[in-house]
């Protein structure tokens, strides 16, 4: 049986910062651009 997925977005009350999410099979999946943003690393750093 196919498992449904589905795209999570997350934003402030004042919509500066948005969070792109992909959940599927139980797990939450982010690239690794959109993680350092969450961090605020660069990407080097999470990679």
């Amino acid at each position: 049986m196919a498992k449904e997925s589905e795209i999570i977005f997350y934003r402030t009350d004042d919509g500066n910062i948005k969070i792109e999410v992909f959940f599927q099979d139980e797990t939450f999946w982010m690239t690794q651009k959109k993680i350092s943003e969450l961090f605020g690393v660069q990407r080097p750093a999470i990679t």
